[in-house]
């Protein structure tokens, strides 16, 4: 298992890891520089978003899905603007933490099912979320002008 990132609970879950004898299953690199994560991600058969928030996507999502890494994520309103279950990733009702092991148990042993839905969400990603369908997206709500 490898748990990229810190927090609060980072420490906690160090010493859980080491007092379960599990140094040797758990990859715990804490927060990486931000050259560093493509690397770490390709690393990754899929990833798990625990929680999230009500007004964001966060940017971890995006960048794991360009990278073709399955995501299994909470079903938040703008996760799943952007996860479509069982298609681009997949979600669990958000804090349903046993809905998420499930679902994460599950993919474990389906790895074509993780590389088809890790393709399908780069493909999205590339298709619908570069910059430039953003620019479009904004420029589309301004008004045309009228020419004289």
């Amino acid at each position: 298992m490898l748990l990229v990132g810190d927090g609060k609970d980072l420490a906690a879950v160090r010493s859980e890891v080491e007092a379960r004898g599990l140094l040797d299953r758990v990859r715990l690199p804490g927060r990486v520089a931000h050259d560093q994560v493509p690397a770490w991600l390709a690393c990754m058969d899929y990833a798990v978003l625990p929680d999230s928030n009500e007004y964001g996507s966060p940017m971890k999502l995006f960048e794991q899905m360009a990278m073709g890494v399955a995501v299994v994520a909470p079903d938040y309103d703008p996760v799943a603007e952007v996860v479509a279950h069982g298609s681009t990733g997949w979600l669990f009702p958000r804090k349903d933490l046993a809905a998420c092991i499930d679902q994460v148990l599950d993919l474990a042993g389906r790895p074509d099912e993780r590389a088809r839905v890790g393709a399908a969400a780069r493909d999205y990603i590339r298709r619908e979320r570069r910059w430039r369908n953003n620019a479009h997206q904004l420029l589309s709500l301004v008004p045309p002008r009228d020419t004289p």
